[in-house]
């Protein structure tokens, strides 16, 4: 076991991220569900500061503008001034709810054209 751990620790370590790969996103336009805190906020971040059109799909309009200005601040700071940086947005939407879903979609698709990448982050909690 101790043998897998080393591994995965120095294959972590060593790997390259994403921002250091500089990924070119530049006109990629992206969906990313539960971007206002933990992994989608950071995945946000550094997809704005490649390049990329982020669109986070968050049910809570307050905490998504709060990530929106986070990201913005981070990904301004990640893109050291190289004029690269994308453009970040919220639009509502709870997973939870198909009218929700269905007007989404529509207002995404009446302002962009394409989408390149989903990223589907957001937890759905069930009662059962």
């Amino acid at each position: 076991m101790w043998s897998m751990v080393l591994f995965v620790f120095e294959w972590a370590t060593q790997a390259p991220s994403l921002v250091d790969m500089s990924v070119p996103m530049t006109g990629k336009h992206v969906i990313i569900t539960g971007g206002c805190a933990g992994i989608g906020e950071e995945l946000a971040t550094i997809m704005v500061a490649a390049g990329a059109s982020v669109v986070l799909g968050c049910r809570d309009a307050i905490k998504a503008d709060a990530a929106v200005e986070r990201i913005r601040a981070a990904s301004a700071r990640s893109a050291n001034g190289a004029g690269q940086g994308g453009e970040i947005e919220q639009m509502r939407l709870d997973l939870a709810s198909f009218k929700s879903v269905r007007r989404f979609a529509s207002e995404y698709a009446e302002k962009y054209d394409t989408l390149d990448v989903l990223v589907n982050n957001a937890g759905l909690g069930f009662r059962v």
